[in-house]
């Protein structure tokens, strides 16, 4: 019964429930993500849940069954893994006991949490009247839900299927956990001088934007493209001067957000450092020929693979890749957003995750070591 695909009428069933309204969320989120990068419009729940229905979403899902019916498990498979050791689970079972661990943390512990913050009451600083934070924790919660999405996004790619977008994700996540450690762990002046370098390294942004459309204005001949290159520097100068007067106006030290090279290298040593987010962001942002490598080349035998429905074993190290960065960056923003009771709750989501987390490596790290020395041994 395992291996048995359910019909659409049963995957419309399970999408029917709290759970899985929460997948479908989950899923929405990766489209949009996805949607935004290829200047596409976002799509809403209820605009998927309608479509699903109708006689067109019933014979979509009848051709995405097999990717989406190793997602949604039905519920007495579900069951199967739930107590039982991780070295006991087969590569799939592994698969599927991260995939729901992650997707459990990643987005409903973090939505409570972020949701609970704002219902606190979140307010901007009166001193800067615009879009961009400028005090540490609104910027750690800021980024904390942008990387939620990444992270719920990754999970959801690599759930469905063998995805490298879901290195974009992680990259992400990455990047977002060294900023972090960076702007409430520096060294660099007081946290409230960091957290102006966070909104000046914003700022700055427009000014390349400026910056670009002056000289295609000049190398493509077309005088009409200096408006938006006034436009970006009329947004620049506005969001500067403000910002000079409150940094000036409350004496904090200059300080300058490191490059991502000196950010990665100090604060995500345990993660591969600078060489680490190159990685990911050729494998997940890039067209290059780092994908197989991390994910669907079969070691064994050196050949490239295209099974994407399939690699469990793969899809799970890699979900458990992006679970312990995202608790990483909990345990940076707990501080930050007070949250005094995350230690408790912290321990609680480990004590299950980690041993997760650890047999996927296990296995991901001996089927990879055992090719290596298969080839440097000389063998077939």
């Amino acid at each position: 019964m395992a291996d048995e695909q359910p019909t659409s009428d049963e995957l419309l069933a399970m999408f029917d429930t709290d759970e899985g309204r929460a997948q479908m969320e989950t899923l929405t989120e990766a489209y949009n993500s996805f949607a935004s990068s290829q200047g596409m419009s976002p799509v809403s729940v209820e605009e998927i849940w309608d479509m699903l229905h109708s006689d067109q979403g019933r014979s979509m899902l009848s051709h995405f069954i097999p990717v989406w019916g190793k997602t949604f498990q039905l519920p007495d498979e579900r069951s199967q893994v739930e107590g039982r050791a991780p070295a006991d689970l087969a590569d799939r079972e592994l698969h599927q006991a991260a995939f729901g661990l992650v997707s459990n943390f990643s987005q409903n512990v973090a939505q409570r949490r972020i949701q609970a913050v704002f219902q606190e009451g979140v307010t901007g600083d009166p001193a800067f009247p615009f879009p961009i934070p400028t005090k540490a924790d609104q910027q750690v919660l800021t980024l904390l839900t942008v990387a939620a999405e990444a992270a719920g996004a990754a999970t959801a790619l690599l759930g469905a299927w063998a995805s490298t977008s879901a290195f974009a994700q992680l990259r992400c996540l990455y990047e977002t956990q060294a900023l972090v450690a960076w702007l409430v762990n520096g060294t660099e002046g007081t946290l409230e001088a960091r957290a102006l370098a966070l909104t000046l390294d914003t700022i700055d942004l427009f000014g390349r934007g400026e910056d670009h459309w002056y000289k295609a204005a000049k190398t493509s001949g077309n005088p009409e493209l200096r408006k938006h290159a006034v436009r970006w520097r009329k947004l620049k100068s506005t969001l500067q001067k403000s910002l000079d007067t409150l940094w000036t106006q409350r004496g904090y030290p200059q300080v300058e957000k490191p490059n991502r090279q000196l950010l990665f290298d100090k604060h995500l040593t345990d993660a591969g450092g600078y060489p680490a987010f190159a990685m990911f962001s050729n494998a997940g942002g890039h067209p290059s020929l780092m994908q197989p490598i991390l994910l669907y080349t079969h070691w064994e035998t050196g050949q490239i693979g295209y099974d994407f429905a399939n690699l469990h074993m793969q899809r799970a190290y890699w979900i458990t890749q992006v679970g312990t960065a995202f608790l990483g960056l909990m345990d940076l923003a707990a501080p930050a957003l007070a949250w005094d009771d995350w230690a408790e709750e912290s321990t609680a989501l480990r004590a299950e995750f980690e041993p997760v987390a650890a047999e996927a490596s296990k296995r991901y790290s001996s089927c990879f070591d055992a090719a290596m020395a298969k080839r440097s041994g000389g063998g077939a």
